[in-house]
């Protein structure tokens, strides 16, 4: 069995779902937690019974999010033969909670902005907290380079290069509605969880920004490139997003990372055996994803 320490969206944690997990297993994962929040220590002691999640997992991320240790030390003590990661949720935009001169950069997300609720009315001695500063990572692009290099430092410190898996993750433009059997624009679509385009937009350049300084701080781990033409999928088990893609994908991404985990890396004739098989499947998922637009613009 090989094992993973996952960060990132729950993309990257669906693809696990397309893999045998009694030989590629998630030890730890980790959604909704951005580069921002983790680096540092978090000590905000929010109260149990006032982290509004939807369930089980989302509860102990949100209870992650306002206490951890420093990176370093965070993923010293969760090691595994592999890091996997994406940058997607540096899409979330952040905002600072502080209690009692302690505070830390917390996600905007649907369970935290309901949880802010609970605890901005409170006194900090009794679970409160203050909730100001919303912004984007890169507001300050300086400052956000510096955190992405630490962040960065951090995982070389732990992991070689074969042993770090980047998955290169966009939104999606269109998804497939199966109840009008159409392929749709989310930009003619509102609803709660999607942004509108000028929204995504800016998200989706955060992201490339994001992308940009961890390859060039990392130039030599794996890259997983993200198919031209990636659709949403209504039948998505976690319903209709912009990171919710059609099946195709993750079947894609899956194939990729068992390649890259199937075979020891010993020399560089094998390292461009395994970089020429993830091209041909990166151009096989583009046919397929314009196969299947096709289906849906005939």
């Amino acid at each position: 069995m090989k094992t993973f320490t996952k960060f990132g969206s729950c993309v990257t944690s669906d693809c696990f779902n397309f893999m045998d997990i009694n030989q590629l297993y998630p030890s730890y994962t980790h959604t909704g937690i951005p580069i921002s929040n983790i680096l540092d220590e978090a000590n905000i002691n929010i109260l149990e019974e006032d982290i509004i999640a939807d369930n089980f997992f989302w509860k102990k991320m949100l209870q992650t999010i306002f206490k951890h240790e420093p990176f370093s030390k965070y993923l010293e003590n969760r090691q595994s033969d592999y890091f996997i990661f994406d940058l997607a949720d540096e899409r979330l935009p952040l905002q600072e909670w502080s209690q009692n001169e302690l505070s830390c950069m917390v996600p905007v997300m649907w369970n935290t902005h309901r949880t802010s609720k609970n605890v901005i009315e409170k006194s900090e001695n009794l679970g409160g907290a203050n909730v100001r500063d919303w912004h984007f990572a890169d507001r300050d692009k300086e400052e956000y380079k510096k955190k992405i290099k630490t962040y960065c430092e951090v995982i070389k410190s732990n992991y070689k290069s074969d042993r770090i898996i980047y998955l290169s993750i966009r939104q999606a433009k269109k998804f497939i509605n199966w109840d009008k059997k159409e392929l749709c624009s989310f930009d003619d679509y509102e609803y709660k969880g999607i942004e509108k385009r000028d929204f995504r937009r800016i998200q989706d350049e955060i992201i490339a920004y994001a992308e940009n300084n961890v390859l060039e701080n990392m130039p030599d781990i794996w890259k997983i490139e993200f198919p031209a033409n990636v659709i949403a999928d209504d039948k998505h088990h976690f319903g209709r997003h912009t990171l919710h893609f059609n099946h195709l994908y993750y079947e894609y991404a899956s194939d990729c990372i068992k390649l890259i985990t199937g075979l020891e890396l010993n020399n560089e004739v094998m390292k461009n055996k395994i970089n020429t098989g993830l091209k041909i499947r990166k151009n096989v998922a583009e046919e397929k994803f314009a196969e299947l637009i096709k289906l849906f613009e005939e």
